[in-house]
């Protein structure tokens, strides 16, 4: 069933993707020992692999530094970017949700009085 919501465009399969990494912060013994991971021990990493995940971590919090100034004003800006390379930027589904929803009526008459 929900292959068929999923092979339809419906966007709730969105849902269930996030699901799947989810799955991951469960303890092994969680699962059945069939699905138990026989992976070998962690390697430790080298330093050129910290430097660059420390690289990486402090560029992003350079370039969300903007996004989070906008999130706390109280004139927000949405679906901006603030980089040439997009790599942080707002998203605002809800941004242009008002008060005043509008809803067309069709109404239907015989006679041309009576509605």
């Amino acid at each position: 069933f929900m292959v068929m919501i999923a092979g339809s465009g419906n966007f709730s399969v969105l849902n269930h993707l996030t699901i799947v990494p989810a799955l991951s912060c469960l303890d092994d013994a969680c699962w059945p020992r069939v699905l138990r991971s026989r992976a070998p021990a962690p390697r430790r990493r080298g330093a050129l692999r910290r430097l660059v995940d420390v690289a990486l971590v402090l560029l992003v919090a350079k370039l969300s530094r903007p996004v989070v100034e906008n999130l706390l004003s109280s004139q927000q800006v949405m679906n901006t970017a603030y980089d040439p390379f997009k790599i942080v930027n707002t998203y605002g589904a809800f941004g242009s949700v008002g008060e005043a929803r509008y809803e067309p009526v069709i109404s239907l008459s015989t006679d041309g009085a009576t509605w």
